[in-house]
């Protein structure tokens, strides 16, 4: 006597969906409501495997093996779900490999990167053309004699003129107190010689200042390049 199958069982064909599975299932149990436990318990085992896709694909490739002759020998329940723990492990792997190589052929392909120039140190430039390591050397030395030139001339025309506003500051104060002891009967032209003495140191000591500053802006040359003018002298204002 043949086995039923499952869809033989539950009266349905072997394409049938979720949906139809169901249905069949709920008729067939009312239609054996009250019979043997064997019949319920063979419905509900078909049931269990159609309604589990990975089952059901399973049991369905055993069917198309016995209609091939293949007929396995009926295996124990717990061989059988180890079987079908396998064929899910199978058949998971089967669609991450398909959804990997769909995902590698929808990839754009990227052009390669042209490749990065070497870095290279920029070359110091004399004339036009690049200098050796020996022109760089001298170069450098010719410059650091130039700042410590600039530097002490620097330091020497600033003490000059701070040595002469000091002086002239010292007139000055003398001036004033001589003018202040001027007596009151004094001559006019005393009295202008005065004034006329204190309007010139005046105007030297502020020429000595703007001097004194526009030394202070002079910098130090970074390069062969720049120097200190050279040293003014004083002129006093024609009369």
């Amino acid at each position: 006597m043949q086995t039923k199958t499952h869809y033989q069982l539950l009266g349905i064909s072997p394409t049938a969906d979720e949906a139809e599975i169901r249905r069949a299932y709920d008729v067939r149990m009312q239609q054996l409501a009250g019979s043997g436990s064997v019949q319920l318990e063979a419905v509900r085992k078909a049931h269990a495997v159609l309604a589990d896709p990975i089952r059901r694909a399973v049991y369905d490739a055993s069917l198309r093996n016995q209609d091939q002759g293949m007929t396995p020998p009926p295996e124990p329940v717990a061989r059988r779900e180890g079987a079908g723990q396998r064929w899910l492990l199978v058949l998971a792997g089967v669609a991450l490999l398909g959804a990997g190589l769909f995902w590698l052929s929808q990839r754009p392909k990227s052009a390669p990167k042209p490749a990065l120039p070497a870095a290279t140190e920029p070359a110091i430039v004399v004339d036009g053309v690049a200098a050796t390591p020996d022109e760089i050397a001298e170069a450098n030395a010719s410059i650091e004699t130039r700042r410590n030139g600039l530097a002490q001339q620097k330091w020497s025309e600033r003490t000059r003129l701070e040595n002469r506003k000091s002086q002239l500051g010292t007139e000055l104060a003398v001036m004033m107190m001589d003018g202040q002891r001027l007596p009151p009967d004094a001559d006019q032209a005393s009295i202008d010689y005065v004034e006329r003495k204190r309007a010139a140191l005046e105007h030297e000591i502020a020429w000595l200042k703007a001097r004194l500053e526009e030394i202070d802006h002079v910098e130090l040359p970074m390069a062969a390049k720049g120097e200190l003018a050279p040293a003014k002298e004083y002129t006093p204002p024609s009369e």
